[in-house]
């Protein structure tokens, strides 16, 4: 039966391919084509303006959000940056004179016990040549003293200049000079130099530019005797000061333990006349030296331009030459010894500068700082003239430089500064402070008093400072 039906469907094909259709062949297909949606404008007008509404919405967020976390980001960022500034700052900070030197440090049994000091004003003489004390007779105590105390007093002073002079290097400007005969040789000058500062990791150490000229190569060589190159950082052409720069990891392992930092003392000490010193360094200019006295004047004063310097004058017969510092009795630096500040008539008796005088200047230098120029000679009126002249001030105008910011504002030689920047002004070293604490191109109101006729008159000018 399968195999019947199997035979009939063949035969229906054979049939249906004899007569060439089938039964669809009757119908057509429905064709369908498919046509573009016609745009919608104000959707799309509406997209785009949502669309853009959204990005301004997105950026006035990103704006405000800026603004309002700026400040703090700024702060940390300054804060991280500032302690990392702060950790190559150089600061001169004096040391008081009851924390610096021990005796204990040295074998010789002198007595270094702090006493009061009695006023020269009240100390009288008795009859018996003994000394009171605001008229109270003392008992006359002898004191007995022998050359060997003398020589241990030497000794000890000699021991304490020893200590000093870890914190000084011996410095050798190298530059190549020509002779008539056109051939070049090598020219060698030497000084002696203070190490002021270690930070980071670079000693900075002050010296003078008096024999320096234009060196090509600085070396500077320790008390232990390593020698180190070195460049200069900047220096100050008035004063003749100069900072050099030492990397501490190329410092020999000689000297690698031995150098030390200086202390700083304090050469503002009203008591500072007379007191013994030490000149350690090279004062006779023989290679090194040292010697010993005592201040006979720290009131005069270097006057340079908006700046003005204690020098410290010694009976200590020198050289025109001299270098190196004046230490007192506690091994503390009270003045730098520069031939620059030699006094006119004093032939060569060692001055130094008052070491708190040129602090400031010091640090300028050693972070390669602007100073602040503003054109200004000032010295201080003597308390007689002040009297005798009626000048309602201390700082008194000598000379105006010329092009300065000074003269752009009318300032004349004769005039009292008075005020800066809305605090009074005592004195030329007043003025000074304040000038090295201004940023170069602030804007300063500078207050004075100008003679007219027969008296004074307040006048009140704005200045605009620029850098040196």
């Amino acid at each position: 039966m399968k195999k019947e039906e199997l035979d009939e469907n063949k035969l229906n094909d054979e049939d249906i391919a004899e007569t060439g259709h089938d039964e669809s062949s009757d119908y057509e297909f429905i064709r369908e084509s498919i046509r573009k949606r016609p745009v919608n404008r104000k959707k799309v007008v509406k997209k785009m303006l949502l669309t853009a509404g959204s990005a301004v919405l997105f950026a006035t967020i990103a704006c405000l959000t800026f603004l309002l976390l700026e400040p703090v980001l700024d702060r940390m960022i300054n804060k991280k940056s500032g302690d990392e500034t702060d950790l190559n700052k150089v600061t001169l900070n004096e040391t008081p004179e009851d924390e610096t030197w021990d005796s204990s440090d040295i074998d010789v049994a002198i007595d270094d016990t702090p006493y009061e000091e009695t006023p020269i004003e009240d100390l009288n003489l008795n009859d018996d040549g003994s000394v009171s004390s605001n008229g109270v007779i003392t008992e006359n105590v002898s004191i007995s003293l022998t050359l060997d105390d003398y020589q241990l007093i030497h000794r000890k002073m000699y021991i304490l200049s020893q200590q000093v002079r870890k914190s000084l290097v011996d410095v050798t400007f190298i530059s190549s000079d020509m002779d008539v005969l056109n051939d070049t040789y090598l020219s060698t000058n030497r000084t002696m130099g203070l190490i002021v500062a270690e930070s980071g990791s670079d000693l900075y150490v002050l010296v003078s530019d008096s024999n320096a000229g234009k060196p090509e190569s600085i070396t500077a060589t320790f008390s232990d005797g390593g020698t180190v190159d070195c460049e200069i950082k900047s220096r100050d052409k008035d004063t003749g000061l100069m900072i050099l720069q030492v990397p501490v990891d190329s410092i020999p392992s000689e000297a690698a333990n031995s150098y030390k930092v200086a202390t700083i003392g304090s050469s503002s000490n009203k008591t500072l006349l007379g007191n013994a010193i030490i000149a350690v360094g090279d004062p006779l200019s023989v290679g090194e030296s040292i010697c010993y006295g005592a201040v006979t004047s720290n009131t005069l004063y270097a006057g340079y331009t908006d700046s003005s310097y204690q020098i410290i004058t010694t009976d200590i017969i020198g050289n025109q030459n001299a270098s190196g510092v004046l230490v007192n009795t506690r091994g503390q630096v009270i003045g730098f010894i520069s031939p620059k500040c030699q006094v006119e008539g004093m032939g060569n008796m060692v001055c130094a500068y008052g070491i708190s005088s040129i602090t400031d200047l010091v640090e300028k230098l050693s972070n390669d700082s602007d100073i602040t120029y503003i054109g200004l000679h000032i010295t201080n009126v003597t308390p007689d003239a002040k009297a005798t002249l009626g000048i309602p001030g201390n700082a008194y105008i000598t000379k105006v430089e010329n092009n300065s910011p000074a003269s752009a504002i009318g300032l004349m030689p004769g005039d009292i500064i008075t005020g800066y920047d809305g605090e009074y002004v005592g004195s030329a070293e007043e003025y000074m402070r304040k000038v090295y604490a201004t940023t170069p191109g602030a804007e300063v109101k500078i207050k004075f008093q100008r003679l007219n006729g027969d008296k004074y008159e307040e006048l009140t000018e704005t200045i605009v400072t620029t850098t040196r």
